[in-house]
């Protein structure tokens, strides 16, 4: 095994050692079942999801499978690219179609 420090909230300490009394575990037993059941459940296209989901304003992709690719010359990307455009103080634009 090997040493690894987490910093927990408050509540999460109070919680894990709480859960800990009533099922008879260890704090760190409880934490490497908690990593144990992350890391069976994860897949790119999950992390891909995750991530996306906390961007706040996503680049337009489609996903084949555990392909993605961008929706090159669609509405949903001509209007995100607007919204990432200067204030016209640049001299540089980038238009989606010539």
């Amino acid at each position: 095994m090997k040493k690894t420090t987490v910093l927990l909230t408050d509540p999460q300490s109070k919680e894990l050692k709480a859960i800990s009394k009533r099922g008879g575990l260890t704090v760190p037993e409880l934490i490497r079942r908690a990593v144990d059941a992350y890391i069976s459940s994860y897949t790119p296209a999950t992390h891909l999801a995750e991530a996306i989901s906390r961007a706040s304003d996503p680049l337009p992709c489609i996903r084949f499978g555990k392909y993605v690719r961008f929706a090159w010359l669609s509405p949903e990307l001509e209007q995100w690219l607007s919204r990432r455009r200067s204030n016209g103080k640049s001299a540089r634009q980038f238009p989606l179609t010539s």
